[in-house]
């Protein structure tokens, strides 16, 4: 079904690690250059795109063949009210193939999703688990019980649905069981974050497949017992009016220290003038200050240079 918004073609290159704890501000349209005595630092890029598909699905006897692809938000949930089951969970995909193709200088991939709001329950401390999704789905059919539907004659349903999965009422997305990731509600309104550095991994691959991500509460209701309800929690979506707002996958590149077209020795040389430890800011380093230490090697990014750090520089290292 052809897509109706508007999506970034490209994602966005940022030149330094920083946390998102707000909107993201203006897009960058290019790398900015940074140079020592005319020579380019090494540096950890980040670059950034929004969710190219988003949709929420509802277990809800009244919902489960409604699609809600082109809502300003998507949605969380667990709950059992009024004698039924009503489990939400959102579906998000990313267009990983206008990301820079170099795999192995990837340090880190994580997922990035605002939650403003919530209905009924707070649901803040709950456990959100990201798993991948294994059949393709549209954004503008895909419901509780179909990947294809919106009420077409012949609905191209869930494998789960099919297979009665699970069994408070069958659907709700085919996934991989495997657990990519997980991450804790906010007490109030911010950015949840999923490190999926594993399953992005995979995703840029030469043999990857991506078929997006499905988020879901680790401890949905099983079947109705009495009504309780956490959520649902709500989360701007890819159709929301301010695009600093929308779900957005970043992805963390380790960078060429000495400007030469590789990750080698010499710039081996200029990470470990920059090691200071977990929890310690680097120490001026000639020829880096520890602000430019951070610029070129702060991976995770958490304001020091460690041995994770030291990790991220290997995998990009290829001599």
């Amino acid at each position: 079904m052809e897509k109706r918004k508007t999506m970034n073609a490209l994602p966005t290159p940022r030149v330094a690690p920083r946390r998102h704890t707000a909107g993201r501000g203006a897009l960058a349209t290019a790398m900015l250059g940074l140079a020592l005595c005319g020579t380019p630092l090494a540096r950890a890029e980040i670059w950034s795109a929004t969710a190219a598909a988003d949709n929420w699905l509802s277990s809800c006897a009244s919902g489960s063949s409604v699609n809600n692809g082109d809502d300003t938000e998507i949605r969380v949930r667990a709950a059992a009210l009024w004698g039924d089951v009503k489990n939400f969970r959102s579906l998000l995909r990313f267009d990983v193939a206008a990301f820079p193709a170099d795999a192995r200088r990837i340090s880190s991939v994580r997922l990035h999703v605002y939650y403003y709001t919530y209905h009924w329950d707070d649901p803040a401390g709950r456990t959100y688990r990201v798993h991948p999704v294994i059949s393709e789905w549209d954004e503008l059919g895909s419901t509780w019980r179909a990947r294809r539907d919106c009420h077409e004659p012949d609905p191209v349903y869930w494998q789960s649905y099919l297979d009665g999965v699970p069994e408070y009422r069958p659907g709700g997305g085919d996934y991989d069981a495997d657990i990519a990731a997980e991450a804790t509600v906010p007490a109030g309104e911010d950015w949840m974050t999923w490190d999926i550095t594993t399953l992005a991994g995979q995703w840029f691959s030469p043999q990857g497949v991506n078929r997006g991500l499905l988020i879901r509460d680790a401890e949905e209701i099983q079947q109705y017992v009495d009504d309780v309800s956490w959520g649902p929690a709500q989360f701007h979506s890819a159709d929301y009016h301010d695009a600093d707002f929308h779900p957005y996958l970043e992805v963390i590149y380790i960078g060429d220290g000495d400007g030469d077209g590789d990750v080698d020795l010499d710039d081996h040389t200029v990470l470990f003038a920059c090691l200071a430890g977990p929890g310690v800011p680097p120490a001026p380093s000639p020829p880096l200050t520890p602000e430019q230490c951070l610029t070129a090697f702060d991976a995770e990014p958490d304001g020091d240079v460690d041995l994770r750090d030291v990790l991220a520089f290997q995998k990009a290292f290829g001599g």
